[in-house]
């Protein structure tokens, strides 16, 4: 008998599906990702905006990863790092529910792990198809993403490419929503709120220039409101990054960069970011 499944998450208007390619299965044990795809779908599966991007690792990419998914070196090697790219992704998922195949990899062990290294705390609805499949689908053996797409009857793309398997995920996604849409009716609607716009107050106590083992950074300390905040800026790669993961938890929320970067550019006199990269004191 098939297990119980809360339906709850799938009752919205909207829906975010991605798919990630890494170098191995941790961040903690090294892996980065090096490829991102996702799609914005309404629940007919209309695809309403889209992102794929490659990652450059700062790494060679394993040769057994490039034999999966067909990346190598060369193809990531102009690539930005995904430091760079985490406040636009984030602004691309919003707070909308996100849906992947194997939620815990994708999403739970690598993106929340990136984005609260530099003060994002996601907390979006969530959707893993590994496990709706398993549900709809009760009397099969196997459920990887190819066997949900001959259970669904969704067309083979290229597999284990993100934004291909970002596709894929979502039609099996819409296929299941189709299957299941009678228990769906009977939860009721996600009720999506728009991102907060916050204005904090900061205040900058002291910035320094920092190089060792082939980095340059800027730490800064500071005031965010009345807790004590220490980030660093990654000159040569471009990205800001909280210092230490507990001073995230006693701000709060999601961490205003754009603020941060405006009262550094003012403590520090320089006009852009191209000149604070060669501040120094």
């Amino acid at each position: 008998m098939a297990k119980k499944y809360d339906f709850q998450n799938l009752n919205s208007e909207k829906f975010i599906v991605l798919d990630i390619e890494t170098t191995g299965f941790s961040p903690d044990k090294g892996g980065r990702i090096i490829e991102l795809g996702m799609v914005k779908i309404n629940k007919n599966g209309d695809i309403l905006d889209s992102y794929k991007e490659y990652f450059n690792p700062l790494m060679k990419i394993p040769k057994k990863i490039t034999s999966i998914t067909g990346i190598d070196d060369d193809m990531v090697k102009d690539a930005p790092y995904i430091f760079t790219e985490l406040l636009k992704i984030s602004d691309f998922i919003g707070n909308y529910p996100v849906v992947c195949h194997n939620l815990q990899f994708d999403w739970n062990r690598f993106l929340l792990t990136y984005f609260k290294e530099i003060g994002i705390i996601k907390t979006n609805p969530t959707i893993d198809t590994l496990k709706l499949a398993r549900y709809t689908f009760p009397n099969e053996d196997e459920y990887k993403l190819a066997n949900c797409c001959l259970y669904c009857e969704v067309p083979m793309r290229v597999a284990h490419r993100a934004y291909d398997d970002a596709v894929m995920t979502s039609e099996c996604f819409v296929k299941m929503i189709e299957l299941n849409q009678e228990e769906i009716d009977k939860t009721k609607p996600l009720i999506i709120k728009e991102k907060e716009n916050t204005n904090p107050e900061i205040e900058i106590k002291r910035i320094s220039y920092w190089e060792g083992h082939g980095y340059h950074r800027h730490y800064v300390n500071m005031f965010y409101n009345t807790s004590y905040l220490k980030v660093f800026y990654d000159i040569d790669n471009d990205y800001w990054k909280v210092n230490d993961e507990y001073d995230i938890e006693k701000i709060g929320n999601e961490i205003n960069w754009h603020r941060i970067e405006e009262s550094i550019l003012k403590y520090t006199g320089t006009k852009n970011k191209e000149e604070f990269k060669k501040w120094r004191r």
